[in-house]
């Protein structure tokens, strides 16, 4: 019996590791990609439109929940599900679901889509705007503004495209990317050391 409980374990594993490096390899090849884009906003809008399609096909949900219903007794499966949850919320930091995105599932993410701003009473606008107005917006400074993650930096006033450019969406990106290429590294971790547990 417990020869047979074992076997359904590693099936159960084996399963999930096909699924998941499945999705890793689309994911991966998206990552690779944002290092090419021409500044943070248009990083900004690559990574939503990678993790809405991720998630517009399922994301980790159906091997989440397909984990949750067997024996969790099992560590390499215990292991997995506990990265997965973890990396499925930054997952949904990038998603439609955030207010950030206005696309709606199945709908390719643009810069039309991503809405910035509503910050330092600059308005809220498509992405598409920051970008085409990019040359104005870095003239106009903004001396009343003190921003602690620039004061160090930089020593003059901050313009309008760098509370938008570097601060709304370049500390967004910094706090959230670093985090899940490494939930990604310790997954496939994991999974390639699994038939050694």
């Amino acid at each position: 019996m417990e020869e047979k409980n074992l076997v359904l374990r590693r099936h159960t594993l084996d399963y999930i590791k096909q699924a998941v490096e499945q999705k890793f390899q689309g994911l991966n090849t998206g990552l690779e990609l944002i290092p090419s884009c021409k500044n943070r906003i248009e990083e900004f809008v690559c990574l939503f439109a990678l993790f809405s399609g991720i998630q517009d096909e399922g994301s980790f949900m159906n091997e989440i929940h397909f984990m949750q219903k067997q024996d969790m007794t099992y560590r390499p499966n215990l292991m997995l599900l506990e990265k997965l949850y973890p990396l499925q919320a930054h997952i949904d930091s990038f998603g439609r679901d955030h207010s950030f995105n206005r696309s709606n599932p199945g709908e390719a993410v643009t810069a039309e889509h991503i809405i910035l701003g509503g910050i330092f009473s600059l308005p809220e606008k498509a992405a598409q705007y920051w970008l085409d107005n990019q040359v104005r917006l870095e003239q106009e400074l903004r001396p009343e503004i003190k921003l602690t993650s620039f004061s160090n930096r930089r020593k003059k006033a901050i313009s309008n495209w760098q509370i938008i450019h570097d601060y709304q969406v370049g500390m967004y990106i910094d706090d959230h990317l670093p985090i899940i290429r490494k939930k990604i590294i310790s997954i496939q971790e994991i999974i390639d050391n699994s038939g050694k547990i």
